[in-house]
């Protein structure tokens, strides 16, 4: 009986151990199953180079990618090694035991979720390098839209005051006054002809903020719109009012 008492329980042993390790098989393609999942929705994710059109927006996403990078991967970089001693001491086990060892199907093997994780990784350096360019563009587009408000004020200041000048001017009667106000007309009309080609480069710059799909592109050409409509105001109310020789 008590022969009989020590096989029972080495046999209840043997089945004990043989249940634990076929749990353990289960639990390991479940999780297995699991983590490929991620990665590939990962992959989907990272490969989406939708980036926001403004310059806020693309920090934005990269502070999403960092925290991605410093919170959510690590978690399932530590899953995937957890996965590889759980395989190997499967496998020990049932050595041991003198079983015909477990080999994960296709899909499943410590290489599968490697070569997987590889194409996680190039995906990832992908986004970054993708992210950090159009930050640097978004970065030169404010800096342009910047270069635009600073000569808008400047074109629009200079205009108004022009139209100040020319609203003011009293020709008079006689001929010296003419001739005054002829000499001082023909000096405005030097700085009207060559403002022009200030005009038409804030006009290059809108035009250059429009072909980049610049965010704020809207208020840029109604600014850029108005200007333009004061200098051509200007240039004809200044034809209109100068003196006959």
């Amino acid at each position: 009986m008590k022969v009989l008492a020590v096989e029972g329980k080495r046999i209840g042993k043997v089945l004990d151990n043989a249940i634990d390790t076929e749990k353990m098989i289960y639990d390991y393609g479940r999780l297995t199953s699991d983590l490929l999942t991620w990665i590939e929705q990962t992959i989907i994710a990272l490969t989406n180079w939708k980036f926001a059109n403004s310059l806020l927006g693309v920090q934005q996403q990269l502070q999403s990618f960092s925290t991605y990078r410093t919170t959510e991967k690590p978690k399932k970089f530590k899953e995937k090694g957890d996965l590889e001693v759980q395989l190997f001491t499967i496998q020990s086990r049932m050595r041991e035991n003198k079983q015909r060892v477990y080999v994960p199907r296709d899909g499943q093997l410590v290489s599968d979720i490697n070569r997987a994780w590889g194409r996680l990784e190039k995906a990832e350096h992908d986004r970054e390098t993708a992210l950090r360019n159009e930050l640097i563009r978004q970065e030169k587009l404010e800096q342009l839209a910047k270069r635009f408000d600073r000569k808008a004020a400047m074109r629009e200041a200079w205009i108004g005051e022009n139209q100040h000048l020319i609203s003011q001017d009293n020709f008079g009667c006689d001929l010296p006054s003419v001739e005054a106000a002829k000499k001082k007309h023909e000096a405005i009309e030097t700085d009207i002809l060559a403002y022009e080609g200030r005009i038409q480069s804030l006009v290059n710059l809108a035009k250059e903020l429009e072909n980049e799909n610049y965010h704020d592109i809207k208020r840029i050409n109604a600014r850029k719109d108005n200007i333009v409509r004061m200098w051509q105001f200007l240039s004809g109310k200044f034809t209109q009012s100068t003196p006959a020789a």
